[in-house]
Parts: C-alpha cells; sequence; structure tokens
C-alpha cells in the first residue's frame, strides 16, 4: 500500500518575537545605567548582558536588572594602638 506524500503550501509564519529593555537598577529601585535594548528574540531566551545573563520574559518588555552597587563599609574601624 502506497502512502500518500503530505502536500502543502508552504507559509511564512512569522515567529513569535519580543523585544524590550535591560534595565539596571540599585536595590532601592533607582536607575545606576542606562537601559540597553535587546530583541527581536524568542520569549524564554537567555540573553548574556554586561550585568549577567537574563532571560526574557512571555510577553517582553523592560527587563530590570538588579545590580548592587554600594560597596559595604564598616561604620567602625579599630586601628592598632601604638602603645608599647
Amino acid at each position: 500500500m502506497d502512502v500518500p506524500e503530505a502536500h502543502g503550501s508552504a507559509v511564512d509564519v512569522p515567529e513569535y518575537v519580543v523585544a524590550g529593555n535591560i534595565v539596571p537598577k540599585d536595590p532601592a529601585g533607582n536607575p545606576v545605567g542606562p537601559e540597553i535594548p535587546y530583541g527581536p528574540v524568542k520569549p524564554g531566551t537567555t540573553i548574556d548582558t554586561p550585568y549577567g545573563s537574563v532571560i526574557v520574559p512571555e510577553t517582553g518588555g523592560d527587563v530590570v536588572v538588579t545590580i548592587k552597587t554600594a560597596v559595604d563599609v564598616p561604620e567602625h574601624i579599630e586601628l592598632p594602638s601604638e602603645t608599647e
């Protein structure tokens, strides 16, 4: 028995893609650098940024990356005493 070949038309179906910006912010939510545009990419794609890898959300749009900007500085520093 012959199996019929599948016949169909090649229709260009655009892939679902999204775009947006990588938005670097500090832990308080303040901007700490320029926004970096990304896309168009498929949702769920991992992209590399200067702030590390991020996963593009299903809906695209801005991706907030929290950047720790402050260096932990001790409030009080003990200096060695010079008494002998």
